[in-house]
């Protein structure tokens, strides 16, 4: 425990407050899209299951725009960290908040990253807005039976806890903003997990 936690912040500068109000209201636009989505999807799909769509196309339903996303981590970049998910070629930053449960990741997949295995996310759905870059998205089906299919810049992708996936990129980099809700720790066992391994609360 560090000595900070025994404080409790009483004042802000109105730059932290300004950062603090930006991360919540984008977070907000992201947890109330993905409720929508669950909302709509709840009588007709079964999970775990994959949607994909056009950021151009959904953004009066998610009040998203890639204009904002870029707009948002220009003016509060954050530092990449390698490796990400035990791969030394992604690296991830993250916007978060102490008041709220989610996060806000960016995360850029060198040229060539094709060595992220297969993995789910039990205790977590992803909305994934694709920045910039190219590449290969891997679903597997309860069966282990694989499809891919190729997403660029202005692609969304949607997927509920326990959908098996990963990202295989060429000669093109990936630049993702990977929405978490709940956001958990990355490491956490239950942050993500190899096909074929236990699930850490039944092990």
């Amino acid at each position: 425990m560090t000595t900070l936690e025994h404080f409790e912040v009483l004042m802000q500068s109105s730059q932290e407050q300004q950062h603090d109000r930006d991360v919540a209201e984008i977070l907000q636009r992201f947890e109330s899209f993905l409720k929508r989505i669950e909302l709509e999807t709840k009588d007709w799909i079964q999970k775990p299951a994959c949607l994909k769509g056009k950021i151009a196309e959904l953004q009066d339903q998610s009040q998203i725009s890639l204009d904002s996303l870029e707009e948002f981590a220009s003016c509060y970049p954050v530092h990449l960290q390698s490796p990400f998910e035990d791969v030394a070629a992604i690296a991830g930053g993250i916007w978060q908040l102490s008041s709220r449960s989610d996060a806000l990741l960016k995360l850029v997949f060198q040229p060539w990253t094709q060595d992220l295995p297969i993995h789910s996310h039990d205790y977590s759905e992803r909305v994934i807005f694709v920045l910039d870059g190219r590449a290969d998205f891997v679903v597997a089906d309860q069966h282990g039976a694989t499809s891919e299919v190729k997403v660029s810049r202005g692609d969304v992708l949607v997927f509920f806890r326990g959908t098996k996936h990963t990202f295989r990129t060429a000669e093109n980099q990936l630049v993702l903003m990977s929405y978490h809700s709940p956001f958990i720790e990355l490491d956490d066992p239950r942050q993500f997990r190899l096909i074929g391994e236990l699930n850490p609360e039944k092990s």
